[in-house]
């Protein structure tokens, strides 16, 4: 993950989040939130949701990014390399 922002200070403005969601959309899980105060270059993230899908075995699931930002300075959010592990 990649963040860059127009934004300044520690206050978050601008959001990006990770969702497992059902075939359908609902969200099952939101194992991460990100704001513009969080840009630090290049970061790697890794989640264990096994708990969150244990009931959805055998089903498809999502996994979206939903970013948002305000109406005035805007941020960047940059997703790379997303490996997922199901056992």
């Amino acid at each position: 993950m990649y963040i860059s922002t127009n934004e300044t200070g520690t206050t978050c403005y601008d959001y990006i989040r990770a969702r497992l969601r059902t075939s359908t959309g609902a969200t099952i899980s939101t194992p991460q939130t990100l704001c513009n105060a969080d840009a630090q270059g290049w970061t790697q993230f890794s989640f264990d949701v096994t708990s969150a899908l244990s009931s959805y075995k055998g089903q498809q699931v999502q996994v979206a990014f939903l970013g948002t930002t305000d109406s005035s300075l805007s941020s960047n959010y940059y997703v790379d390399d997303v490996a997922l592990t199901v056992q």
